[in-house]
């Protein structure tokens, strides 16, 4: 597992909720790990959002539109 990813994502949780707390390496991978997947299913629902409009690449637009898709509109 990436570990750069685990930390960025350990640092987020705790300025979004502070009273979260991550007891050991354990929960930081399972974290890290549900981050990971989470992104690999947004940016494989861009690509279609992308591949859609008949772009070759994908756009903030398109990112925004899967992560309402995916995640609802108040992320």
């Amino acid at each position: 597992m990436n570990n750069a990813v685990s930390k960025l994502l350990m640092q987020h949780i705790s300025e979004v909720d502070p009273d979260i707390k991550v007891r050991g390496d354990a929960e930081k991978m399972l974290f890290g790990c549900m981050y990971q997947e989470m992104l690999v299913l947004l940016v494989e629902e861009a690509k279609q959002f992308a591949e859609r409009d008949g772009s070759k690449r994908i756009l903030a637009t398109h990112l925004d539109e899967a992560s309402s898709s995916l995640f609802g509109e108040n992320i």
